[in-house]
């Protein structure tokens, strides 16, 4: 099933040829579960604006995972991806749904092509570090790409420095003791560790005491100057709610139905839309129709990028009822918090403990218990209403976000770390 022929490595040596001639920049290779393919511009792109700003700096490839419907080379702005075959073409599923585990949780017959994908991901760095040499390796997610390119490392004698990122959910899920023992080796076998929040932080001294090197908690940026702004804001209603976000059990829409339905009992006039997809959606659809408020509820499916600030700038208030998931994963930091707060777009959110590096209750937004439907209601409620309040969240959270989530700063804070690396 594996494809890592002649042709293969024929079109890694021109790409980096390329890239020699034409630029004269140290040589960042990031490795990610999930990019964006053209086709698909719904998807979340905060990976790819990751790597369009450090090929300020850098010559940036990326290697990923190749997809059914996508090429094995592509061009991104100044970003070369690479997506590696790891099965026959139909089968090329893992980032179908926000990456590996949601399409796994998707479609558990999918776990059968895992071993070829780790083993081809293994495989296609023993070549780049050999023969490539790149002078570092960002790997977002300890699982499985700091720990393949741990494993690459070790087979192929190199000791180019790596960086890895954790986003959340592989140091929330992957629960287990073999999961944990493959955490605990790779995290001891990189040069630097950094997370998206401070509870990260927290959460990684305290599950791996053992673990002395120094966390650099390093969030990704949002673009809050041209694309999530303030411009041309305009809300539709008074009771106009959004959600934005995939659609698993983490990010807590249930609890929101279940919010809305009580909000109707008061109040008919308001009506939620649904900006997102995932393998969750029929079970809310189902759960919509049952309490017969499908009047209420409009679902947009996978929404592109561009359309996000539109729909941030009309609505009445932005709604992120996070919570945690029975396998332990929640929200690492939640980018779409600050994608709203740069429209000026009022928040309200489930107090997860990573939301607190965005969110303070009561100065930059509101943060409650969706678990508890009556008092998350409530909160929504007293937010709509209280528009002098709101106004005055929104006034400073759109001031915190654009000085500490902006992606110059972001991205500025992750080119002196690799400097001193």
């Amino acid at each position: 099933m594996l494809n890592c022929g002649h042709q293969k490595h024929e079109s890694y040596q021109t790409l980096w040829q390329e890239q020699a001639v034409t630029i004269a920049k140290p040589k960042l290779l990031v490795l990610a579960s999930t990019y964006p393919v053209p086709t698909k511009t719904y998807e979340p792109r905060f990976i790819a604006d990751y790597c369009q700003q450090m090929s300020q700096h850098y010559a940036v490839t990326v290697l990923t995972q190749s997809r059914k419907d996508g090429s094995t080379r592509e061009t991104d702005g100044q970003v070369r991806v690479l997506r590696y075959r790891y099965a026959i073409k139909r089968f090329e599923l893992l980032s179908e749904n926000g990456g590996i585990a949601g399409s796994l949780n998707a479609n558990p017959l999918l776990f059968a092509v895992v071993p070829f994908m780790l083993t081809s991901l293994v495989l296609h760095l023993i070549y780049f570090l050999r023969k490539e040499k790149p002078e570092i390796i960002h790997a977002h997610w300890i699982f499985p790409q700091a720990f393949c390119v741990a494993i690459a490392q070790f087979i192929a004698r190199t000791n180019i420095p790596v960086v890895c990122t954790s986003h959340g959910g592989d140091l929330f899920g992957l629960k287990g003791r073999f999961f944990y023992q493959i955490k605990k080796w790779t995290l001891n076998q990189i040069q630097s560790f950094a997370v998206v929040s401070t509870a990260m932080e927290r959460y990684v001294r305290q599950a791996f005491p053992e673990f002395q090197k120094p966390i650099h908690v390093l969030p990704m940026g949002v673009d809050l100057k041209e694309k999530f702004s303030t411009t041309t804001v305009q809300r539709y209603s008074n009771y106009s709610l959004l959600f934005v976000g995939r659609i698993v059990k983490k990010k807590g829409l249930k609890q929101l139905i279940y919010c809305l339905d009580l909000l109707l009992k008061r109040n008919p006039n308001y009506r939620l839309t649904i900006a997102g997809d995932g393998p969750e959606k029929s079970e809310i659809e189902q759960q919509v129709n049952s309490l017969g408020i499908e009047h209420a509820v409009e679902f947009l499916g996978g929404v592109e990028s561009k359309q996000l600030p539109d729909l941030y700038r009309s609505a009445n208030l932005a709604i992120f009822p996070f919570i945690q998931a029975q396998d332990g994963d929640m929200e690492g930091l939640g980018l779409v918090i600050i994608e709203a707060m740069g429209c000026s777009c009022p928040v309200i959110v489930g107090d997860v403990p990573a939301i607190h590096d965005v969110v303070k209750d009561g100065e930059t937004g509101i943060i409650g218990n969706p678990l508890d439907i009556t008092d998350f209601s409530r909160l929504i409620d007293k937010a709509v209403t209280e528009k002098e309040m709101t106004e005055k969240l929104s006034a400073n959270a759109l001031n915190f976000v654009s000085t500490k989530f902006n992606w110059e700063t972001c991205a500025e804070r992750y080119h002196q770390l690799f400097k001193m690396l």
